[in-house]
């Protein structure tokens, strides 16, 4: 169930201009990596800004988010995290979580400041 080809996945936004890989299948109360990538171009002033489903995070403890971000704030049903990036290059920012919402499925929406939203899905197990 761990690692391989087909515990992972990569999503990249119809623009381009985001992508995210993450684990296919989590174990409750394991560690999983969640992984966003911005390429070169995608700072707006000096910062990216990332946002995710309020409820994801809610059913994941964020152990660490590497970059620490500038800011986090609420909007809607959506956390985002700014980031400050030197010049106009590129972002790789990366959560460590561990799922504790019990079996299910889990899903969220990861944006950006200049990128068109994605979805992933993941399977937590016992």
């Amino acid at each position: 169930w761990g690692g391989g080809a087909l515990g992972q996945a990569r999503v990249t936004g119809a623009d381009g201009r985001l992508q995210v890989d993450y684990d296919r299948f989590v174990r409750n109360l394991g560690e999983s990596t969640l992984q966003v990538r911005f390429p070169p171009g995608s700072a707006h002033e000096g910062s990216i800004r990332l946002s995710l489903s309020q409820d994801y995070l809610a059913d994941n403890e964020v152990m660490a988010t590497t970059p620490d971000p500038m800011s986090v704030t609420a909007e809607g049903d959506r956390l985002v995290y700014e980031f400050g990036v030197r010049g106009d290059g590129p972002l790789t920012v990366t959560f460590d979580l561990r799922p504790n919402s019990g079996l299910g499925v889990l899903e969220a929406t990861v944006g950006g400041t200049s990128a068109k939203p994605v979805r992933i899905r993941q399977l937590v197990y016992p």
